[in-house]
């Protein structure tokens, strides 16, 4: 076992693979009842995954601590186009 992963036991009393146990259904709002808590209480339906305000990605951007999603997010709030 590696050493993250004994870190992780030690903190919560369990291994990182056991986390994920409970389902993520955004389309739905997860009526399931193996849904995640969070889920269940406040349900969540969207139609797709698809951002609204696109913004390319680097790794030069990601050394650099940039965020161009910030970015192109401040640019539309700055043009008063807000969704």
């Amino acid at each position: 076992m590696s050493e993250s992963i004994e870190r992780t036991q030690q903190t919560l009393g369990t291994t990182p693979e056991l986390m994920a146990t409970e389902r993520h259904n955004y389309m739905t709002g997860c009526p399931e009842d193996d849904c995640h808590g969070s889920i269940k209480r406040h349900p969540t339906k969207i139609d797709t995954l698809e951002p609204d305000i696109h913004a390319q990605l680097s790794h030069k951007d990601f050394i650099n601590n940039v965020d161009p999603a910030m970015a192109a997010v401040r640019t539309r709030l700055a043009e008063g186009v807000v969704n």
